[in-house]
């Protein structure tokens, strides 16, 4: 009975620890949730309000009945170019200000102002998108240029992608090589997840409450999402930015109070510095520094082809999403938003959940390296694209959900490589490299996808995926040289020196009270009680301190 007891209690322990320990993922979550439902919504309003651009209501009602949509292909052809090139537009829109936005001043404001901030704007840009789909979706009969206005607000706040380097780096920044990919891979989880859900509910909404309501329930997922960073989420200085003030003064030292005075007026004479610097002052000069810093030539060649490979990614995906709507509702699949929806609720949900379950089981019982376990991912996504290339009916189609469920390990294994050859000062600014690369690579997808599908219709319309697992099969190549060098290299010395912070010019600022958050220990993660040297964070909870982010190739 006490040995039950004691397991019970031991059990309870881990999963409070675990809670405790959570920091960005409710806003992925969030966040993506929104996201992906507002992209879903928005795909299906681009097509209605094209139809309604060159066709009546009624017309419209009957291609949307499968019984008689057969016999108006040539319209429904019309109506998918017209869609397209809109959805192309619509992409130039959001992804021209990212671009700039996340190059010169999100990833600079993470390193030099703290990690809460680049979380925080993507939020307030994507209420006004949220605000201006309403508004589109109440004048259906309205022009589609309206429709980019939201979507310039969207891209000035760097839209999705924001979020998920502002997330990333946040949960790098805290992580240990040990466990940063599984970290990493939580975060991919959520991500995918929240997709699930949004993507299962939004055909649903679509269909039976029309577009006001669904882009109301995304506006409230990115209110709240604002909300839990600007209340909840502690902040987090990179440790070339501020020096900690936990140390500047304790009860047993004498001039305590001397000293606590003296660190509060430096902090309040700091502000203003940290203000400015955050300003975008010197945006093109930081990214400069960071890019032309002195590294290892392994090192400049590893991180090349990791962003490399991930923009190759991004590009199919963005490819896949923006045709693949327009792909499953024509002849002969004639799939209604309802179907969609479950399809990518579906392919969404295994994704996560091989992040979340199958990966740390992997990574437990086998120990594969990083690079063996993207290599897998890719090979599962190359196959997803040929069959859902080939597929002409549902059932196969669905089988796509199957054999891409490990497409969500490159993401996060690049992701986690990455992190490990830069210092922790660093971080925003490479993955807002990564972002910003990844912002163009999309508007590049899009001009390539949107501009061969059309045309490629009465050929052959599943072209587009095979180009796309083309380009998956490239990124393989890349990623098999790299884990040969890795192999070959694995009892070398480290990539990335022994220090906490690069030899930029980052002021040292006194450290928030709040960004004391600590990362997790890198093997026994949720373990019953704190390590001997662990600290414990703004709200109690035990994570082990910070170590040298580092890795062996």
């Amino acid at each position: 009975m006490e040995q039950g007891e004691s397991g019970s209690s031991s059990c309870l322990a881990r999963v409070v620890r675990m809670i405790r320990c959570v920091t960005v993922e409710p806003v992925l979550l969030l966040f993506m949730f929104a996201s992906s439902l507002t992209f879903s919504a928005f795909l299906a309003m681009t097509y209605d309000k094209s139809c309604l651009t060159l066709y009546n209501q009624t017309m419209c009602e009957e291609l949307n009945n499968k019984t008689v949509a057969r016999q108006y292909r040539e319209q429904s052809d019309d109506i998918q170019d017209l869609a397209s090139a809109w959805i192309m537009r619509g992409n130039i829109a959001i992804t021209v200000p990212a671009t700039a936005s996340l190059l010169l001043c999100l990833g600079s404001w993470g390193d030099r102002v703290g990690r809460r901030l680049p979380l925080m704007v993507p939020c307030v840009a994507a209420v006004a998108y949220s605000v201006s789909n309403i508004l589109n979706a109440v004048y259906m009969e309205g022009h589609l240029a309206f429709t980019l206005i939201g979507q310039v607000f969207s891209g000035l706040g760097g839209s999705y992608l924001a979020v998920l380097m502002a997330g990333y780096t946040y949960l790098t920044h805290l992580s240990q090589a040990g466990s940063r990919m599984m970290r990493v891979g939580v975060a991919e989880s959520a991500v995918f997840l929240s997709s699930t859900l949004s993507v299962f509910v939004s055909g649903v909404l679509v269909d039976q409450l029309g577009y006001v309501p669904t882009f109301s329930i995304a506006l409230g997922c990115q209110i709240l999402a604002f909300l839990y960073v600007l209340f909840v989420l502690p902040e987090v200085k990179p440790p070339g930015t501020s020096a900690s003030t936990e140390t500047a003064a304790t009860p047993s030292t004498p001039n305590a109070a001397t000293t606590t005075t003296t660190t509060n007026t430096a902090t309040t004479a700091t502000d203003c510095v940290t203000c400015r610097q955050g300003a975008c002052l010197n945006p093109l000069r930081d990214m400069w520094r960071f890019v032309s810093a002195p590294r290892d030539t392994r090192v400049r060649v590893h991180l090349a082809l990791f962003i490399v490979v991930l923009d190759i990614l991004q590009l199919c995906t963005t490819g896949e999403n923006d045709i693949l709507l327009l792909y499953l509702k024509r002849t002969p699949r004639n799939w209604s938003y309802t179907t969609y929806g479950y399809f990518k609720g579906a392919e969404n949900f295994t994704r996560g959940a091989a992040v979340l379950l199958l990966l740390p089981l992997l990574k437990k019982m086998a120990s594969p390296r990083d690079t063996t376990l993207i290599l897998a991912g890719l090979v599962s996504k190359m196959a997803g694209l040929v069959l859902l290339g080939l597929a002409r009916e549902t059932w196969l189609v669905f089988l796509v959900v199957g054999v891409a469920c490990l497409q969500g390990f490159p993401s996060a294994g690049l992701r986690s490589l990455l992190a490990s050859l830069v210092h922790k000062d660093e971080q925003g600014r490479l993955f807002g490299l990564v972002a910003s690369t990844e912002s163009v690579v999309s508007l590049t997808s899009t001009l390539i996808f949107n501009g061969i599908y059309p045309e490629t219709l009465s050929l052959y319309d599943g072209l587009c995926f095979q180009l796309a697992a083309f380009f998956v099969f490239i990124c393989f190549v890349i990623v098999m040289f790299q884990h040969r060098d890795i192999k070959a290299r694995s009892g070398s010395e480290d990539l990335v020196p022994e220090a906490s912070s690069s030899s930029s010019d980052v002021p040292s600022l006194p450290r928030s009270p709040m960004s004391s958050i600590q990362p997790l220990p890198p093997e026994a993660d949720f373990q019953d009680g704190p390590s001997p040297s662990s600290h414990t964070t703004a709200d109690g909870s035990p994570c082990n301190s910070l170590r040298t982010n580092s890795v062996q190739l």
